[in-house]
């Protein structure tokens, strides 16, 4: 067998496998289109065409045009305030998180704070979601922050005892928002920090019971009585 014949062969090989790949896809996608239709035909033949996440979309995460498509969709199972307007919601902040393959609604942007129950002895307040403040939009609702203030002087702890309630986007501006739980003594404190762009929220873990108001530092000089009584005891 020559070489000549041998190099024929494979690109006849090779050329029959990419038309026997391409006869199948094409019989995969008839199947699929016949059980649309069929799915079609059972609703009426009405279809609507709906926004839909190409992929899973957690909440915070702002749409852009990658996140989205139109597509075909059964009138009767539409779900109530989809988005049939794709460029209505780019730009938008996703409060609600979808998975890849789900119509998104007007759910799924619901604004930060609405139907939120506050906890007894603590007040609600919304302060701007920066890259600066220590936490992403995407921080579950009901975890628990230490919020901190800090300046050119140091680090001071606020508050140990503040609850996330939601965070999203205000529908004119298009700006993220925190929803916090605060303690009333600290409403002030907290709202001041924030409007100077130097409150940070941290998460601590489970296991943390205490936050310290601020760091020990190293004494600036030895009493003598002190360095005296360790001579002493080194003599010893």
């Amino acid at each position: 067998m020559s070489l000549k014949f041998r190099i024929v062969f494979s690109v006849a090989c090779a050329v029959l496998v990419g038309i026997l790949f391409l006869s199948y896809a094409q019989s995969v996608k008839a199947q699929a289109q016949a059980m649309r239709s069929e799915v079609l035909s059972k609703y009426g033949g009405e279809i609507a065409q709906v926004a839909v996440a190409t992929n899973t979309i957690e909440a915070g995460k702002v749409i852009d045009s990658s996140d989205i498509q139109m597509r075909d969709w059964v009138a009767e199972l539409v779900p109530q305030g989809a988005i049939t307007d794709a460029n209505s919601i780019i730009g938008k902040t996703l409060t609600v998180p979808i998975c890849a393959g789900a119509p998104l609604s007007e759910f799924n942007f619901r604004e930060a704070g609405s139907g939120i129950e506050v906890p007894k002895g603590m007040v609600a307040i919304s302060i701007p979601l920066s890259d600066k403040i220590g936490i992403s939009a995407a921080t579950l609702p009901g975890t628990s922050v230490a919020a901190y203030a800090t300046n050119d002087s140091g680090t001071s702890l606020i508050s140990a005892n503040v609850l996330i309630l939601a965070s999203g986007s205000k529908q004119q501006s298009q700006s993220s928002v925190l929803t916090l739980a605060v303690p009333v003594a600290d409403v002030e404190k907290i709202l001041s920090i924030s409007a100077t762009g130097q409150l940070r929220l941290v998460v601590p873990a489970e296991d943390v019971s205490s936050l310290p108001d601020k760091k020990k530092e190293a004494p600036d000089s030895v009493a003598a009585c002190d360095v005296t009584e360790q001579q002493d005891s080194n003599a010893e």
